[in-house]
């Protein structure tokens, strides 16, 4: 019973360290290092182990997904082996394996020690801890959240207007978390509902349960809400109506059905609450947001007479903060003062020139302003330019992007000596345009990934290697290790080509079914049949949020998908035993 206890403490203990995994290493060992997700995972897959040694006839019988578990490896595998990059595909195809031992751990877990309601507590509990730092992130102002979060997400850039408003908790980024919760919230409302019916014959505990239960799933929902992820709302909405039906139809319970549908109304509530009562949440919601958040205005005090090209000067500029935050002067979300030169009349961005990122000389309220010296430098090739003077926020970038009204000066360096000129265009015509952002929507990401599959169709370019190669394939941007093909399924087909495409839907349609034929099935126990039911509205909310975005490169939700998978062959290992 030992045994038992510690190698379900190890997977307890990996669920929570993925999911608040530091991204720095907390201990070393020579040159090696290591994460809190590689010890949690590796303490783990020690137990599962110890525990193979002792049950080695059922640790090492067949479960239901390995076969489908393994074809995914290998077609990662083999597709690495012909990658123009090997090393890094391999690197990938290592690290997708290291979380795949997790879903052997899972599905060979001891069979008496009710383990599929241990997981399921274990990721429900970790889910809430992520959700109360979610909230503590939206509703408790005045703290420096991301010098706080910094630990554990990769830093304050990402995509999207609404990052400054959006949360991510413990995860890289907003859209991650959504993912994350999507999958975890319905193996906890199953958690759930098997705990509200073992106290049935206890009217308080019961009541008592039911009030905890809504608490958390509204919670949990309003920081889903938050992260501001559309496709979210979607896949939150049909995997809740999915597991509603087929409560109904396979005898589950009104009460069942009524609590996985009321879930959306109480999204739906969430929402509107947020919207329209919430100044938080109107933030998120709004589409004054921005210019709430950064209204800022600009004055011109001095500038020099004359300039020379390929020099540097100082002018002196006036900022008024007219928003609602603090202008923090140093920390990872602070303000400068900053400049941009565009060529003119064409208004292409000159980047060859040192730009010098001006401090504040203090915090600056709302309401407040300063006085800033800006030093900057002027272009050394001869020609027409217009010199646009703003503020810059640490992770949100360019004021302007979010409608602020830059500072603007035309300066013609045709003569020896700079002088301005007068251009018919308004100020606010040279707002900041984030071309490499408009160009990376998801329409053209998907026809890069088409187009880059066809060069190589039967193992794709190797896994993980789109991020470094879809700029051959979109014209003006550069390669940026946080792109993806926002597609599952196309993720599949452009890194592992049709062998690696089919493996994947081999994997997800036989989870499913396997979940399905677990949903229907009468004669298990009431625990099983309400995780079942979990599983399959997960693995739901996977796929359909995958048709949007991709994040098996992230170990929070790689690890959960692959416990889903777990304890999906687990329960089909226990069918017929009637598990309680």
């Amino acid at each position: 019973m030992h045994r038992e206890r510690l190698v379900l403490f190890g997977a307890c203990l990996a669920i929570f360290f993925t999911v608040l995994e530091f991204r720095r290493s907390v201990f070393e060992m020579g040159s090696i290092n290591f994460t809190t997700t590689e010890l949690a995972a590796g303490f783990f897959f020690l137990t599962a182990a110890v525990w193979a040694a002792v049950d080695r006839g059922s640790f090492f019988s067949r479960r239901a997904l390995d076969l489908a578990v393994i074809l995914f490896l290998l077609s990662n595998f083999i597709s690495s082996a012909f990658s123009g990059d090997q090393p890094s595909a391999f690197k990938f195809s290592l690290r997708m394996t290291f979380a795949a031992l997790f879903y052997v751990g899972v599905s060979r877990l001891p069979r008496k020690a009710r383990s599929h309601i241990v997981i399921a507590g274990a990721i429900t509990v970790t889910m809430l801890v992520v959700t109360l730092i979610g909230l503590m992130q939206s509703f408790i102002p005045g703290v420096d959240w991301p010098n706080v979060l910094s630990p554990w997400q990769e830093g304050n850039f990402t995509f999207g207007d609404f990052y400054n408003v959006r949360v991510s908790a413990t995860m890289p980024y907003p859209t991650v978390l959504s993912m994350y919760l999507e999958i975890a919230l319905p193996l906890g409302l199953a958690l759930g509902l098997w705990l509200i019916g073992r106290k049935e014959s206890v009217r308080v505990g019961r009541n008592l349960w039911k009030a905890a239960s809504i608490i958390c799933v509204t919670a949990v929902l309003a920081v889903q809400l938050f992260t501001y992820t559309r496709s979210a709302l979607i896949a939150t909405t049909v995997s809740m109506l999915t597991a509603a039906f087929l409560a109904m139809v396979y005898g589950y319970g009104r009460r069942v059905a009524v609590y996985f549908a009321a879930t959306i109304i109480v999204m739906v509530l969430v929402l509107g609450t947020a919207t329209v009562f919430s100044k938080t949440g109107a933030e998120r919601y709004t589409a004054g947001d921005e210019s709430r958040h950064y209204s800022a205005e600009y004055q011109l005090l001095t500038f020099p007479d004359k300039i020379a090209p390929g020099q540097e000067y100082n002018a002196d500029l006036r900022v008024v903060n007219t928003s609602d935050v603090m202008w923090r002067k140093s920390g990872s979300d602070n303000f400068l003062v900053a400049y941009r030169w565009l060529e003119y009349p064409d208004r292409k961005p000159y980047e060859a020139v040192d730009v010098i990122r001006n401090e504040l000389p203090f915090d600056v309220a709302p309401g407040e302003s300063a006085d800033v010296t800006v030093s900057f430098n002027t272009p050394e090739i001869p020609g027409q330019y217009v010199l646009a003077i703003e503020l810059v926020k640490s992770g949100v970038g360019w004021l302007s992007k979010t409608g602020v009204t830059p500072v603007v000066v035309p300066l013609d360096f045709n003569s020896s000596a700079g002088s301005g000129f007068a251009i018919p265009e308004p100020p606010e015509s040279f707002v900041y345009v984030d071309t490499k952002q408009q160009l990376l929507s998801r329409p053209v990401l998907w026809q890069a990934a088409i187009d880059m599959w066809k060069t190589k169709p039967l193992l794709g370019i190797g896994p993980g290697q789109f991020r470094s190669e879809y700029p051959k394939y979109v014209s003006g941007v550069k390669p940026d290790d946080r792109i993806e093909v926002n597609n599952i399924f196309l993720e599949a087909l452009v890194n592992t080509g049709i062998t690696g495409l089919l493996a994947m839907v081999f994997l997800l349609t036989l989870a499913l079914w396997f979940q399905f034929r677990l949903v229907r099935d009468r004669s298990l126990g009431q625990s099983a049949r309400l995780l079942a039911l979990g599983l399959l509205a997960a693995m739901v909310a996977y796929v359909v949020h995958g048709m949007l975005d991709f994040f098996l490169w992230q170990n929070g939700v790689t690890f959960l998908f692959f416990a889903v998978l777990g304890l999906t062959a687990w329960l089909v290992d226990q069918q017929g035993r009637r598990v309680a």
